[in-house]
C-alpha cells in the first residue's frame, strides 16, 4: 500500500462517530422518550436514523479501526503507551461529566422519575434512572471503577456509559492482537478472520473491534489497482446503500447481535474504501460532529433527564398543540446538548494530553527524558 494510505488522516472516522452520536441522541430523546406516546415522531421509514443500538456497534468498529490504524506499523507503534494511557483517556472526561450528573441529582434537578409516572411515558426506560441517593463515594466509585469493570444500571450516574466496559476491554483485545500477531509488515489474515467469526457467534460486541481491525488492515495493506478502483468504489457505495435499506426495512432483531456486528463492520469498511463516502464524512459538518461526539454522548442523558423531562410536563399546561410541544422539546434539547458538548471540548484536549503524561510517568519515561536533557 502506498505511503499516502499509510499516513492517511482518519477524519472520516470522526465523522462516522459524530453522526453516530447524533443517532444515539435522537434514539434516547425521541424513540425511547417522546415517541412512546407520539409514535408519529418515529415512523419506520426513519427508524435507521434513530437506531441507537446499531450506532453503538458502529462506534465499536470505528474504535477498532482507529486503534489499529495507529499501531499497524511495528516500527512506529507504541503499544505500551497506548495500553497505559487508555484508562486515563476515558476516565478523565467520565469523571468530570459524571460529577455534573452527581450535582444535578443532589440538587433534585433530574426529574425523569416523576415524568415516567405520566401515562404514555415508558417506565421501563426513563423511570429506571436515578432512583438512588447521590453520594460522593458512589459517584467516585462509579466514575473510576464501576464504569470500567462492573457497570450496574441500577447504580449508574450516566446510563450511556454501559458501553465503556466493552470499549475498554475491546481496546485491550485490539492491542493484544497487534502485539502478538502483527509484529511485522504482513497481516495474519487467517487468524484475524477466524477471531472475527468466532466472536460473531460467541461475543458479537468484540467482533466489532476485530471488524474494525480488519477494515483498517484492508485499507492499510491491500493495494487496489488504479484500473479497478471504480469497481471498489461502486461496491462500497452499493454496500453502504444496502446496509441502510436492510436497517430501515428488514432490520435484524435486537437480540441478533452477530448480524448487527457484521453490518456495522461492513458499513465502516464501505466508507473506508469509498472516496465519496470518506468525503462526506470528512466535510465541515461531519468534522464538527466528530469533535463534539464524545462530549455529546457523555452529557446528553443529563439534559434529557432534567430539561427535557421538565419541559415535557411544563408544555402540557400551555395549551400548545402536541406537534409544537414536541418540536420545542427536541429543538431546545438539541441546542442545549450541543452547547454543552462544545463547552466540554477543552476537556477533550486535556484528557488526550494528560492521559499520555500520566502514562509516561507510570512507564518512567519522563524521568528518562529529564536525564537525557540534563546539561553535562
Amino acid at each position: 500500500m502506498s505511503d499516502t494510505i499509510k499516513a492517511e488522516r482518519l477524519g472520516f472516522l470522526d465523522g462516522v462517530r459524530g453522526w453516530g452520536a447524533v443517532v444515539v441522541f435522537f434514539f434516547h430523546l425521541v424513540d425511547r422518550f417522546l415517541a412512546t406516546d407520539q409514535t408519529w415522531l418515529a415512523p419506520d421509514a426513519v427508524k435507521f436514523l434513530m437506531d441507537g443500538q446499531f450506532a453503538v456497534f458502529v462506534f465499536f468498529v470505528v474504535s477498532g479501526y482507529a486503534l489499529s490504524h495507529a499501531n499497524l506499523d511495528p516500527e512506529r507503534r507504541d503499544l505500551q503507551m497506548a495500553v497505559t494511557s487508555r484508562y486515563f483517556r476515558l476516565a478523565i472526561p467520565i469523571l468530570v461529566t459524571t460529577f455534573c450528573g452527581y450535582l444535578l441529582l443532589k440538587a433534585g434537578l433530574l426529574v425523569n422519575v416523576d415524568v415516567s409516572r405520566d401515562e404514555g411515558v415508558s417506565q421501563n426506560w426513563l423511570g429506571t434512572f436515578y432512583t438512588f441517593e447521590a453520594s460522593i463515594y458512589g459517584f467516585l466509585k462509579f466514575s473510576l471503577f464501576n464504569t470500567f469493570f462492573c457497570y450496574r444500571q441500577n447504580a449508574s450516574y450516566n446510563s450511556s456509559l454501559w458501553t465503556i466496559p466493552h470499549e475498554f476491554l475491546g481496546s485491550m483485545v485490539v492491542y493484544g492482537y497487534l502485539a502478538v500477531f502483527r509484529t511485522h509488515e504482513r497481516a495474519q489474515w487467517i487468524i484475524a478472520v477466524a477471531g472475527f467469526l468466532i466472536c460473531l457467534k460467541a461475543a458479537p460486541i468484540y467482533a466489532c473491534f476485530f471488524g474494525g481491525y480488519l477494515a483498517a488492515e484492508a485499507r492499510y495493506s491491500l493495494n487496489v489497482p488504479s484500473d479497478w478502483r471504480w469497481v471498489a468504489e461502486l461496491l462500497a457505495l452499493l454496500t453502504f446503500y444496502s446496509i441502510v435499506m436492510i436497517m430501515t426495512f428488514s432490520r435484524p432483531g435486537p437480540q441478533d447481535l452477530g448480524a448487527l456486528a457484521l453490518l456495522a463492520t461492513s458499513l465502516v469498511l464501505s466508507v473506508a474504501f469509498s472516496k465519496y463516502l470518506r468525503s462526506f464524512f470528512s466535510n465541515r459538518l461531519s468534522a464538527f460532529l466528530g469533535k463534539v461526539s464524545f462530549p455529546l454522548y457523555l452529557y446528553h442523558i443529563f439534559v434529557i433527564c432534567s430539561w427535557s423531562s421538565y419541559l415535557f410536563v411544563r408544555l402540557q399546561t400551555t395549551g400548545l398543540s402536541i406537534p409544537v410541544q414536541m418540536a420545542a422539546n427536541i429543538i431546545s434539547t438539541a441546542v442545549i446538548s450541543l452547547l454543552l458538548a462544545i463547552a466540554l471540548l477543552p476537556l477533550e484536549k486535556f484528557s488526550v494530553r494528560y492521559s499520555k503524561k500520566i502514562a509516561a510517568t507510570i512507564l518512567g519515561r519522563e524521568k528518562r527524558a529529564a536525564v537525557r536533557t540534563m546539561p553535562v
